[in-house]
């Protein structure tokens, strides 16, 4: 640049030598003397449309210039190739400039090495990165390494008009366990939905509900149903269904005749029952505690009550979170569900 004098001096500032020494792939044009405000314009347009990949003060030239003084010396810098960019990829300064879990700082080229790195399965750096396959979990951003963000909660508590679809049929070689609690017995003459899926032509009804004409009484399907003379109390209790009977804390309630079950038209709800249309039964409110589902001795559903994560497009919500699926299923009725964190 010298051989240009004296027309390498402007009243903005005055250029000087080319520096390569310390830039991998890139160079730099000294400039001095440059006004604070040409140094701020010069600032706000460098972008994709410019060259110039940044500005760097002359005694550091690794090192982006982001602030202007009353007089400025500093580097215009360039790649190689003189194409300009506004995310400077490349370029670190130390190990915390390396966005990768395991990349490790290269002082000698001012990269990020990762050759002799082997990412964990678990490394992140946005929660994208870890809830693709696991709903719950969420990238620590302190640490680049996913974990879980749904909080375990006891129980979800419905008050009625809340239900979660499982995405499950019943079958006849579906072995089911519910924990559950009813917090209020049917006292209507319609029936209250609990679990499963109702279907009038009876061979394919895998359900539990609160039967109304019985006023206090279940009545179950599983293939044909039935309703069982065991009175319903407020308990907290264990249902099984399981080879065409059902099991209240281990003890028969119900044994249906064996017959050739079809597939359930309609998927297995908890907190109601899908009817014979497709629709759902009234309910009342209830605790759901745990649903598992085997079919032919293979665990095909496990759900859990949780909060969701606040990252996560339920941001927050209480829901059932299957460990099998490792999907959150949540509320597809209206209002919302509560937990025990809320009594």
């Amino acid at each position: 640049m010298t051989e240009f004098e004296p027309y390498n001096k402007t009243s903005a500032g005055e250029f000087g030598n080319v520096i390569t020494e310390g830039l991998y792939k890139q160079f730099g044009i000294q400039v001095s003397g440059v006004t604070k405000s040409v140094c701020q314009n010069i600032l706000r347009t460098i972008g994709a449309t410019t060259p110039i990949r940044r500005l760097s003060l002359e005694s550091t030239p690794r090192t982006p210039l982001t602030s202007c003084e009353e007089s400025n010396d500093f580097l215009f810098i360039y790649n190689n190739d003189m194409q300009g960019a506004t995310s400077d990829t490349e370029y670190a300064i130390d190990d915390s400039s390396c966005k990768s879990v395991c990349g490790v700082f290269n002082p000698e080229t001012h990269t990020c090495d990762e050759s002799d790195c082997e990412i964990p399965t678990n490394a992140c750096t946005e929660n994208a990165d870890c809830n693709q396959e696991n709903e719950c979990m969420i990238c620590d951003t302190e640490t680049n390494m996913c974990k879980n963000g749904c909080e375990r909660v006891q129980f979800l508590k419905s008050t009625g008009t809340q239900y979660v679809d499982t995405g499950i049929y019943g079958t006849e070689d579906l072995e089911t366990e519910l924990v559950c609690q009813q917090l209020q017995r049917n006292t209507s003459s319609e029936g209250k939905g609990i679990f499963g899926a109702f279907n009038s032509t009876n061979a394919n009804s895998y359900y539990l509900y609160q039967q109304g004409n019985l006023i206090s009484h279940w009545q179950v399907g599983f293939g044909p149903y039935l309703n069982t003379s065991t009175e319903i109390d407020l308990n907290k209790h264990t249902f099984k269904f399981s080879n065409y009977k059902v099991y209240m804390d281990g003890t028969e309630i119900a044994s249906l005749n064996t017959g050739s079950m079809n597939t359930t038209p309609f998927t297995l709800l908890l907190f109601n029952t899908h009817n014979s249309t497709g629709g759902i039964y009234l309910a009342f409110p209830q605790r759901f505690y745990r649903a598992k589902f085997i079919k032919s001795d293979v665990l095909i559903g496990d759900f859990i009550p949780v909060l969701s994560p606040e990252s996560s497009q339920y941001a927050g919500q209480p829901c059932m979170f299957d460990r099998v699926s490792q999907k959150l299923f949540c509320n597809s009725g209206t209002g919302e569900f509560k937990t025990n964190l809320d009594e």
